[in-house]
């Protein structure tokens, strides 16, 4: 009776600072642990090269958006630290990002159901996203969070500091990746059936940024990234490439996998929503995930790799993720116990499928430790797998896109040598090596402070 009563006496907002400051911590150290394995892969290796080789700010596809994310590493370059300390900043950096807009949520805007969507979205259906250090869509979603908060917050009746900072944040979800529109719309959508009215302008205002901005770009992409993405899309409407989907049969793949956490939160939600006859609400979750799905499955309808996959479904799970956590911090009647037993079920369960997840390509950075070697004891400093080894080992390889620039960081992190191995046979011109499988790098263009390649044309690795 006593433990039930201090129980009922615990504050929930209390237990979920609790909860997300420990939360953060474990976070920081797989970022540490781990910070080899995140860095040493395809966008992530690819973009800290571009940082750190041009000692500036690097925006793909223009996601000017990225700026506070970029600010540590810019930082440590420019106090011109050793070569290990920055890849070690720039794995913690995003983890720190997250955690100063989680503490905004939950302490500054008082936002318990905000600071736990926060949360969430970075473990609800998340594996191997979280070795994707530059995803934007991770910090797509942080960013909303923290405009549901916004959105839900008084400023002392200060309606204008209210517009300012609703209207700054939209903007820098939309500039850190277009997908934003989708989690923009949501939360307004959600936030206009919580305040049961129309009129409030701001929200329109909100709501048409993500429609120009999207019309904007799917009028004219910034690049061919975006553009393949938008054709993809226009190109598959009215056909059955649903139904045939790659992107569908992944789905079906991890329906019983990791993806039963969001699945099960999902189905918590609805079931709650039903019993409460909270009809709107169930309507508007339900019309807005599976038309997500339905555009993510039509538009990536031949795949990608897996990291990639997993990380377009993640604002379908923030959709969920908002009600969801509405539901355990604030609308419901239940035991205080029961709440919170429900996050701490779905915060474990979610770290322990990102370990699992880092673990899987721990295995990858063996192999890039094992031919690096190789490329050392063989003398020379830019070579190229066959097409035998390649096929051999494409499940370590996994994504090959970027395995020049991914040896080269990872040569220089762990042996202070650098080592460029591609997987193309077609040769680069003299004096420039294979940075990706389709674009040839000069020597000279690479930063001699933490870069330099004692060779002029490719060599084959022999084992």
């Amino acid at each position: 009776m006593k433990f039930t009563a201090s129980i009922n006496n615990f504050q929930f907002s209390t237990f979920q600072k609790i909860v997300g400051n420990l939360f953060f911590i474990v976070l920081l150290i797989y970022s540490v642990v781990y910070a080899v394995e995140r860095v040493t892969y395809v966008d992530s290796a690819w973009q800290f090269f571009q940082r750190v080789n041009s000692e500036s700010f690097f925006f793909p596809s223009g996601r000017i958006g990225v700026f506070f994310s970029e600010l540590p590493l810019f930082i440590a370059i420019q106090l011109h630290l050793p070569f290990p300390i920055l890849v070690y900043v720039f794995s913690i950096s995003y983890i720190l990002l997250y955690y100063i807009v989680w503490r905004i949520c939950t302490y500054r805007f008082a936002n318990s159901a905000a600071g736990l969507l926060l949360l969430f979205s970075l473990t609800m259906g998340v594996r191997e996203s979280f070795l994707h250090t530059v995803t934007e869509t991770h910090q797509c979603l942080i960013y909303t969070a923290l405009l549901y908060a916004i959105l839900n917050f008084d400023f002392d009746g200060k309606k204008y500091w209210k517009i300012v900072w609703a209207c700054f944040t939209a903007c820098l979800i939309l500039l850190t990746h277009p997908i934003g529109a989708f989690t923009i719309g949501f939360v307004c959508i959600y936030y206009f059936i919580e305040a049961r009215s129309m009129k409030q302008s701001l929200l329109w205002i909100i709501l048409s940024l993500p429609v120009l901005f999207t019309l904007i770009r799917f009028l004219s992409p910034l690049d061919q990234y975006d553009s393949a993405q938008f054709e993809s899309l226009k190109n598959s409407i009215g056909t059955t490439s649903f139904f045939e989907s790659a992107s569908l049969n992944f789905i079906k793949i991890h329906f019983t996998h990791f993806y039963w956490l969001p699945e099960l939160a999902g189905l918590i939600t609805l079931v709650w929503l039903f019993i409460r006859k909270e009809w709107l609400i169930l309507f508007a979750l339900l019309i807005s995930v599976i038309g997500y799905l339905i555009i993510a499955c039509i538009t990536f309808n031949k795949g990608d790799s897996s990291i990639m996959l997993e990380r377009i479904f993640l604002p379908a799970f923030f959709m969920i993720s908002l009600v969801f956590a509405e539901l355990v911090s604030k609308k419901t009647k239940m035991h205080k116990l029961v709440p919170m037993l429900l996050v701490l079920f779905f915060l474990v369960n979610g770290i322990h499928y990102i370990n699992v997840g880092c673990l899987y390509y721990k295995k990858r950075v063996a192999y890039i430790d094992q031919i690096v070697q190789h490329g050392i004891n063989q003398g020379e400093a830019i070579y190229f797998l066959t097409k035998l080894e390649t096929e051999t080992s494409k499940e370590k390889i996994l994504v090959p896109w970027a395995l020049g620039t991914e040896t080269l960081i990872y040569s220089k992190f762990k042996y202070n040598k650098c080592i460029s191995i591609c997987t193309e046979e077609s040769f680069c011109k003299k004096n420039n090596f294979y940075i990706t499988n389709t674009y040839c790098f000069p020597i000279k263009n690479l930063n001699a402070n933490y870069f330099q390649l004692n060779g002029e044309t490719t060599q084959e690795l022999k084992h």
